[in-house]
C-alpha cells in the first residue's frame, strides 16, 4: 500500500497508528491473549487485551470519520455550539452520585454484584480461540470459508471488510445464556433490564415490551418521582445524572446493578418506547427534566423540539442521537455481566452488523465512552 495514501487511526494514547500496524499490534494483543501469555489482573481480565480491544474499537470509529464529522457539523449548525458545557467523564458522574447518596443514606452500604455466569477476559480465550465448527454455522451457505478458523481470525477478517455476521453469530452463541439475553435486551427495544424489580416481578409475563401495562406504570411512576424532584428543588436547569443515580440508588436499597438497570431502562423508555408522536413528546420531556452529559460536541438539552426541526436528514439524526443517553447507563450496567474488553467487541459487532442512522458518530461517542469503562469497572469492583 502506498505510504501517502496509507489509512491511519488515532489510538487512545494519541499516537496515530497505520493500518497496517494496526493489524500487527491487534494480531500480537489478541494472539497474546489466545496464547494465555497476558496475566489477568484480579478481576480476571488482561490489561493488555485491553489495549487491543480499543485499539479496535478506535479503528471502526476511524473508519466512519467521514460520516461521523458530516453528522457534527448537521447538528453543530442548529445548535450554534462546538462544546457541552455539562459534559462530564461518566466516572466523575457516578462517584459524585454515590457519595451524595451516602451522605444522605449513611447506614445503607454500596452493593455491586457481578453475576454468577461473568465473563472476564481470561475465560473468553476458549470462546475466542476455539476453530469454529461446522453445526455452529450450519445456516451460513459460504460455511466453508469460516469452518476450522478461530474468532480471532474472523475478527481480522471483519476489520479488512470482510462478513461480520458468522462471527457475530458464534460469538454471540458461545456465550452463556443468561448473557445473551442481556445483551439482547441492551441491544433491542426491550424494556425490563435484568435484575431489576421490573424484571423480577413482571417478566416473562409482560413480554419484555414498552407497550405493556406494567413497563408503562412502573417507568410512569419514576417519571413521576422525578418530576416531584424537580418541583421541591424549584429547579430552572434539568437534574444533573448523578442526581438520578442518587435516586435510583435509593429507589434500590444502596444496589447499583439493578440501580443502573432501572437508569438505563427508564432513559430507553423514554427515548425509544416509542415511535409514535407521543414518543417525541417524551423525548421532550427529558430534555426539559435530565441534563445531557454525554455528548461533548453540543448538548441535547438545547436542540429544540425535534417537529421543529428542518430537514429529514437531520430530524432523523437527531432522534438517533438521542440514544446515546441510554447507551451509556446501559453499558456501566453490563459491566455485571462481561469485562470491557467483551463490551467493546460485542458493541463494536452491534454497530457493524446493523445499519444506524447518524452511526458513524454515535459510535465516535460510544467508543471514547468504552474507553473508559476499565476505570468505571475498577470503581465498581470497590463495592463487591
Amino acid at each position: 500500500m502506498d505510504k501517502a495514501t496509507e489509512k491511519s487511526v488515532t489510538s487512545q494514547s494519541g499516537t496515530a497508528v497505520s493500518r497496517r500496524d494496526f493489524l500487527k499490534v491487534a494480531g500480537l494483543t489478541l494472539a497474546g491473549l489466545a496464547t494465555g501469555l497476558l496475566i489477568p489482573d484480579s478481576s480476571g481480565n488482561t490489561l493488555a487485551g485491553n489495549l487491543g480491544t480499543r485499539l479496535i474499537a478506535d479503528f471502526f470509529a476511524q473508519k466512519n470519520n467521514n460520516d461521523a464529522d458530516e453528522t457534527l457539523r448537521l447538528i453543530q449548525r442548529e445548535t450554534g455550539e462546538s462544546y457541552n458545557s455539562n459534559h462530564r467523564p461518566y466516572l466523575e458522574i457516578l462517584i459524585e452520585g454515590v457519595d451524595e447518596f451516602r451522605l444522605k443514606n449513611p447506614t445503607i452500604p454500596i452493593i455491586w454484584n457481578k453475576s454468577p455466569l461473568y465473563v472476564g477476559d481470561y475465560k473468553t480465550i476458549s470462546l475466542l480461540t476455539k476453530p469454529i465448527e461446522e453445526r455452529e454455522i450450519h445456516f451460513y451457505p459460504e460455511r466453508d470459508k469460516f469452518v476450522g478458523k478461530n474468532l480471532l481470525e474472523c475478527i481480522k477478517n471483519v476489520i479488512d471488510g470482510g462478513d461480520p455476521s458468522v462471527p457475530y453469530s458464534v460469538f454471540y452463541n458461545r456465550l452463556p445464556e443468561e448473557i445473551q439475553n442481556v445483551i439482547n435486551t441492551v441491544n433491542t427495544n426491550m424494556a425490563a433490564f435484568p435484575g431489576t424489580e421490573l424484571y423480577v416481578n413482571f417478566y416473562p409475563k409482560l413480554g419484555n415490551v414498552f407497550s405493556h401495562e406494567d413497563v408503562t406504570e412502573y417507568y410512569e411512576q419514576i417519571k413521576r418521582d422525578i418530576e416531584n424532584i424537580y418541583t421541591l428543588q424549584n429547579r430552572q436547569e434539568p437534574l444533573s445524572l448523578s442526581r438520578l443515580i442518587v435516586y435510583f440508588l435509593e429507589k434500590n436499597n444502596g444496589k447499583l446493578h439493578p440501580a443502573l438497570g432501572d437508569m438505563a431502562g427508564f432513559s430507553k423508555y423514554l427515548i425509544r418506547g416509542d415511535d409514535t408522536d407521543e414518543g417525541v413528546v417524551q423525548i421532550e420531556w427529558y430534555r426539559s427534566h435530565i441534563q445531557d452529559q454525554i455528548i461533548k460536541n453540543f448538548s441535547l438539552n438545547k436542540i429544540g423540539p425535534i417537529d421543529n426541526l428542518k430537514g429529514s436528514s437531520l430530524i432523523n439524526s437527531v432522534k438517533s442521537i438521542w440514544g446515546l443517553l441510554y447507551h451509556a447507563p446501559s453499558l456501566v450496567y453490563l459491566l455485571s455481566y462481561m469485562s470491557p474488553d467483551l463490551i467493546r467487541l460485542a458493541t463494536i459487532y452491534e454497530y457493524v452488523s446493523h445499519g444506524h442512522e447518524a452511526g458513524g458518530y454515535k459510535l465516535k461517542v460510544d467508543t471514547e465512552f468504552m474507553n473508559g469503562l476499565d476505570r468505571v469497572d475498577t470503581y465498581l469492583q470497590s463495592f463487591h
